[in-house]
């Protein structure tokens, strides 16, 4: 709880690509690895982001080889010179693919139920607890007065 409290939210800004390769279109992520420029660079943010977004299109103008015109939704477009600019060349270096297990969210307990209706639906806790009850008695949802976040296996079967 207190860790959430002291939770200090900070900034940084990643380098993102939109890449078309065989027909195919897909979205590359600037990452600083081992024997980069960037890599263990005091500019960084871990070692996805930048902690400056001047440091961020620097980068960007690096790699385009002109200053890059921003978007008011903060994407970025090469300017139009007088000569048209070619398309600029990526090399796919390593590929990684995996699979990954991603647990469902945890149940509502009643408070937390309660004020989501309430922010998102402006129904009084009250009320929710008067729907609750009611999907309780035609056994649609589990008992709602309890604070238990997970099923056991007997009640998911």
């Amino acid at each position: 709880e207190r860790e959430i409290r002291d939770f200090v939210k900070t900034p940084f800004f990643r380098v993102m690509a939109q890449i078309q390769a065989e027909e195919k279109e897909f979205t590359g992520e600037f990452r600083a690895v081992e024997g980069s420029k960037y890599f263990n660079s005091p500019l960084l943010y871990k070692e996805n982001g930048f902690q400056e977004k001047t440091s961020a299109l620097h980068l960007i103008s690096e790699l385009a080889g002109t200053i890059p015109a921003i978007g008011d939704d903060g994407t970025w477009s090469r300017q139009k010179t007088d000569a048209d600019l070619p398309q600029l060349l990526a090399e796919v270096v390593q590929v990684d693919k995996k699979k990954e297990k991603k647990n469902p969210p945890l149940l509502f307990n009643l408070a937390e139920l309660q004020n989501e209706c309430s922010k998102n639906f402006k129904i009084s806790p009250d009320e929710t607890l008067k729907f609750t009850q009611e999907l309780y008695e035609k056994k649609m949802v589990t008992y709602p007065r309890t604070d238990a976040r997970v099923l056991s296996a007997a009640v998911a079967k």
